[in-house]
């Protein structure tokens, strides 16, 4: 593998890890829903939507090619890397 393709593999790899860890902040919204079944607080239940919102549309995205993109890559990262432990 050549340095460029390297570099644009491992950047890739970084970039879907703080992809998911803003997916995981955007899905953990459980106690604004409870909030907001529980008083119909808008506040709570506006923060809500607007983080579902923007976890549906980064799930849209893996689900339309990155997902696929980023498994080709790690395929690739595979390749040259030595074996995995069992």
């Amino acid at each position: 593998m050549d340095e460029a393709l390297w570099v644009d593999t491992t950047n890739a790899l970084a970039n879907a890890a703080e992809s998911v860890v803003i997916l995981a902040r955007c899905l953990a919204v459980g106690p604004q829903l409870d909030d907001w079944r529980r008083s119909g607080d808008e506040i709570r239940g506006g923060d809500a939507a607007n983080a579902l919102d923007q976890a549906r549309g980064m799930l849209e995205r893996l689900r339309g090619g990155e997902g696929e993109a980023l498994a080709a890559q790690i395929e690739t990262l595979l390749e040259v890397l030595p074996p995995a432990w069992d």
